[in-house]
């Protein structure tokens, strides 16, 4: 399994547990007023760790502005990698969806070269189906503005086709990444060694980002 995708079921899974800590805390102590001043009745009970979950997950969706989806296949994704991309021959491609507590993410990633395999690159696409913190976790960029530089290359927010996007290099090692973010739910990122900017945005572009956000 992916080790970015266990970090962030773990992630999710620890923001869940906290959130249910809370409300079973809160639960508790109405409860006890309940019992203090009456009465019998079960409108007070204590709420289930899956209604927990749901709240939580109610509140973070709407602070990203969107409800959470499900997740699709990720064979869909996979037949998103092309054979050939920005001049490179795929080596491999793998994808999976995997899940934790109902949260499901699925992802398919695809592994490129040259012909003297001088040259590398790497496309992942993930789709977290517009969770809230899924998608802080692993675009938190996509709120964000900055642009900063040194003597060895930048990063900066950016947009590529419209999209909002990440973009990071390193002119003297001459490797870097382009990340996207389409329809509020799926993370397509490219990053390679010895490659140039221009080849890691014309891979994003060859995928069609409008064919992936029309899957949503």
């Amino acid at each position: 399994m992916n080790s970015k995708i266990i970090l962030l079921l773990i992630t999710l899974f620890s923001f869940v547990f906290m959130n249910c800590g809370g409300n079973s805390s809160e639960t508790t102590n109405e409860v006890t007023d309940s019992q203090e001043n009456s009465s019998g009745n079960n409108a007070d009970a204590p709420k289930t760790i899956a209604d927990a979950m749901k709240e939580a997950e109610k509140t973070m969706n709407e602070l990203q502005g969107g409800e959470a989806k499900p997740v699709i296949n990720f064979r869909e994704l996979k037949e998103m990698l092309p054979e050939k991309l920005a001049g490179m021959k795929r080596e491999s491609s793998t994808g999976e969806t995997t899940g934790m507590m109902g949260m499901n993410v699925s992802h398919a990633e695809g592994k490129y070269t040259n012909d003297d395999k001088s040259a590398r690159m790497r496309i992942n696409i993930t789709d977290v189906g517009g969770f809230g913190p899924a998608m802080m976790g692993m675009a938190s960029w996509a709120s964000l503005e900055f642009d900063k530089e040194t003597d060895n290359g930048y990063e900066k927010t950016t947009t590529v086709d419209g999209y909002k996007a990440y973009e990071k290099y390193n002119s003297k090692s001459k490797d870097g990444e382009v990340a996207v973010l389409v329809a509020q739910r799926f993370i397509v990122n490219a990053n390679g060694t010895n490659v140039s900017v221009d080849d890691l945005k014309n891979a994003l572009k060859d995928l069609d980002l409008d064919d992936l956000a029309a899957k949503k």
